[in-house]
């Protein structure tokens, strides 16, 4: 996708070609800073559990760190189970 929205596709060995679809500059990221704000309030208000947890959150940062930690130093670094 470039920054205009659009999909270009490059198939192994092929010519690209661009691939349609509907784009709607709706807010930032196609309103997904909305939509996941309006689910948090939702939960609050009613008492769900959040899609997305505290704990889940902080374990995938761990992950992330980890896969930095490894490109960093070019070796293989175990993630630590939880």
């Amino acid at each position: 996708m470039d920054s205009c929205g659009e999909l270009v596709i490059k198939p192994l060995g092929k010519d690209s070609y661009h691939h349609a679809y509907n784009y709607e500059l709706r807010g930032f990221a196609g309103d997904s800073c909305y939509a996941a704000l309006k689910h948090f309030t939702d939960c609050m208000v009613c008492g769900d559990e959040f899609e997305t947890n505290a704990p889940d959150y902080l374990r995938n940062l761990e992950v992330v760190d980890t896969c930095y930690e490894s490109a960093g130093i070019s070796l293989p670094v175990a993630i630590r189970r939880s």
